[in-house]
């Protein structure tokens, strides 16, 4: 995870490391999927002095494999769900 203050904008950024390839080595008919995701977070004026940020988010998966799609469905259905609650804890 990286993460930058821009004036009131802050990026926080998650993408792939290798830092962890040692401990848990890539085995015969694995597949190494790779992984972007961004945060942007910008301050904005508080209405009846509660504080307010425009979060934006964006993110980029390749799974390098074939997957079925009733399994890459679900999938997306938990990545979903898993943003929604992110966003709402922030």
């Amino acid at each position: 995870m990286t993460w930058k203050k821009e004036g009131k904008t802050f990026w926080i950024v998650y993408e792939d490391t290798d830092e962890l390839n040692k401990d848990f080595p890539l085995n015969s008919g694995n597949v190494l999927s790779s992984n972007k995701t961004v945060w942007k977070l910008e301050t904005m004026e508080g209405t009846s002095n509660v504080a307010q940020t425009k979060a934006s988010f964006c993110s980029k998966s390749d799974i390098k494999g074939v997957v079925p799609t009733k399994m890459m469905k679900s999938q997306v259905l938990m990545f979903a769900k898993n943003m929604f609650s992110a966003a709402f804890v922030l």
